[in-house]
């Protein structure tokens, strides 16, 4: 296979993204075949990973950094239309290239400005919301981070989940730095007073990232127990937008305990990960998040939300707790700074859960979603592949499903019957609802067959639809009804 990277994303400071093309760089270095070529679109004067650098198979191009706009209206479609050989696909974060002769695998990460728009300014939530809307229906596959992720697409957009596949964030190996180097870090953030024990928060300052419930739960420990009275709050991290966390650690914990320390690089943001008493990240969305990996992947004990993707991702490894219930952190908050035997069974369980998402793992997953993208296997009827679906939520080969052919001109009559046929199901059943146009003149034919509708109709009926498939003249949708998945 031959598919073009778009990898400008590195060096741009936008942290998950770059540590997710890192980890796909590395895990597509890791698995790619003598045969496959992956050409690297990357910004001047931005190091690759060592393992892609001077790798044939990896042959790299350099472009100036442009704003977002620039970059998908004019460089990626001059880039895509005079590559040579022309790629079988290309690969682009967050948004696709807005004029493409070659498919699109594209990566959204997290629908946080559909379900959270109050988050954004008005100008990139209207932007997103709009890229993203168009460009997941035209993308020959749809990548995302996690498994909640992948859902909330499907759900969202109503994408046939057979071309909305997960490629996990991959647990990037801690870099190699000496001890002379980490000990003068640890003495630059001493005199920033990060000078004793510390909870940390580490990532961008954002209305969604919750970071005013995690200072006000560290004031409410500090004052329910002496033994924490040592400790401090760090948050390391620069603004996106919104405000007000200085605010509430003025009002809700004692002066000096809560150190904003701003952006930091590579080597403080190692020790401080390495250091904390736990990683605390309530965040209320997100698509994967990667701080509370990074800091089980180096023995730290993580406290974590019960929301979105990162119950997901921590599994039985960190104490989740409610992302708004300030008791219940500020408790795991005592917990942990006190209770020795809890944190060395959280430590040894993180080590244990960091060691799944590992570079092959996220390059394998990669390299068979970019197959599952040039064989277009969705594109089947659902006779030929429902047993693979059904299979992907564990049902086992061979299980019937009851047929409904619903043969009509007028498509608002099959979606009637379509109801009906719903409507005839017991919870558990599945059914595969089959829509032929049998006529209606020229107008009609100029107006395809709506898989979308035929899906909004089996949810509207208690069913949940598991894959769909269209030509102008048929439509399918399998579907389950509620209470089995």
């Amino acid at each position: 296979m031959r598919v073009l990277l778009d990898a400008t994303g590195l060096g741009s400071g936008a942290g998950g993204d770059e540590t997710m093309l890192t980890g796909v760089l590395q895990g597509l270095a890791t698995v790619a075949g003598p045969q496959d070529s992956f050409p690297i679109v990357a910004a001047e004067g931005v190091a690759l990973p060592a393992e892609v650098v001077g790798d044939p198979r990896f042959p790299t191009r350099r472009v100036r950094r442009l704003p977002g706009a620039a970059h998908f209206t004019a460089t990626m479609p001059r880039i895509i239309d005079a590559e040579r050989p022309r790629p079988d696909l290309v690969f682009s974060p967050t948004h696709g290239p807005l004029r493409s002769l070659v498919p699109v695998a594209l990566m959204v990460q997290d629908l946080s400005f559909e379900h959270r728009p109050q988050d954004y300014p008005p100008v990139t939530r209207r932007r997103l919301q709009w890229a993203v809307r168009s460009q997941v229906h035209r993308a020959r596959v749809v990548l995302t981070v996690s498994d909640h992720a992948r859902s909330d697409l499907v759900r969202t957009y109503r994408l046939d989940p057979s071309r909305v596949l997960t490629i996990p964030n991959a647990n990037l190996p801690a870099p190699a730095i000496g001890e002379d180097v980490l000990g003068a870090a640890r003495t630059g953030l001493a005199a920033h007073g990060v000078d004793g024990p510390y909870f940390l928060y580490v990532g961008n300052l954002h209305p969604r990232k919750n970071v005013g419930s995690v200072i006000e739960a560290f004031g409410r420990a500090r004052a329910s127990d002496p033994r924490l009275d040592g400790h401090r709050l760090v948050i390391a991290g620069g603004r996106w937008w919104g405000s007000g966390e200085e605010d509430v650690a003025r009002s809700a914990a004692p002066p000096g305990s809560v150190v904003f320390l701003g952006r930091v690089d590579d080597v403080q943001r190692e020790v401080l990960l390495r250091d904390a008493t736990a990683l605390c990240y309530l965040s209320l969305f997100e698509g994967f998040g990667l701080p509370p990996l990074e800091a089980m992947a180096r023995g730290t004990v993580v406290i974590a939300s019960d929301r979105t993707s990162v119950p997901e991702v921590v599994g039985d490894a960190a104490l989740v707790v409610g992302a708004l219930d300030i008791a219940a952190i500020a408790d795991a908050m005592v917990r942990v700074a006190t209770d020795e035997g809890l944190a060395t069974s959280l430590r040894e369980r993180g080590l244990r859960r960091a060691a799944h998402y590992s570079v092959a793992n996220t390059g394998r997953a990669l390299h068979d979603a970019f197959t599952v993208a040039l064989d277009r296997r969705w594109e089947q009827p659902l006779a030929q592949r429902c047993d693979g679906v059904l299979a992907s939520i564990g049902v086992q080969a061979g299980t019937a499903a009851t047929a409904f052919d619903i043969d009509c001109v007028d498509e608002a009559a099959a979606l009637r019957r379509a109801s009906v046929a719903c409507a005839s199901l017991s919870a558990g059943d599945i059914g595969v609802l089959r829509v032929r146009r049998s006529g209606g003149g020229i107008g009609a034919r100029l107006r395809p067959l709506s898989t979308d509708r035929l899906w909004r109709t089996a949810e509207a009926d208690d069913c949940v639809v598991l894959a769909g498939w269209a030509d102008p003249d048929r439509s399918e949708v399998l579907v389950v009804r509620r209470s089995f998945v």
